[in-house]
């Protein structure tokens, strides 16, 4: 039923419910997961030059931390004991909402999982959360994990 999962994560530990529940979901139909974990562009390259930041410092800085998140959703893998299933790791910069419904259509997702987040702060309440709009633009089915 489901091939392939998409499974979005901040590696917030309050998603960590969503990626195992992506790993249940995998053993359950024998689907394999795409770990995507989008990082929100703080400036546009355009925008930093301006400021006069050292935009090369900057994508040195987010390399580094990509290094790391692949790192970890690897380890978060590693503890559910899930090296059995295909895992992919894509790591994105930019809005993750957009980001999340353009590459689930982009890979052929069959579903994609993710976590809620608790906080309340203004944004979501403005704007709406990520989870939100994921469920309004998906074109597959969302499975939101509290």
């Amino acid at each position: 039923m489901f091939n392939k999962i998409l499974c979005a994560t901040d590696l917030n530990k309050e998603n960590d419910p969503a990626i195992t529940k992506a790993v249940q979901v995998a053993h359950q139909f024998n689907s394999s997961i795409i770990i995507l974990n989008v990082h929100d562009e703080f400036m546009e390259k355009e925008e930093m030059e301006m400021l006069r930041v050292n935009v090369e410092s900057v994508q040195s800085e987010f390399e580094k931390t990509a290094i790391l998140a692949k790192n970890e959703m690897k380890g978060i893998i590693h503890s559910l004991h899930a090296e059995d299933i295909k895992v992919e790791f894509i790591l994105k910069k930019g809005k993750p909402n957009k980001i999340i419904c353009d590459e689930s259509e982009k890979l052929g997702s069959d579903l994609i999982i993710i976590g809620k987040s608790s906080s309340s702060n203004i944004s979501n309440i403005i704007l709406g959360s990520t989870a939100a709009y994921i469920v309004n633009h998906a074109n597959v089915p969302v499975l939101v994990v509290p």
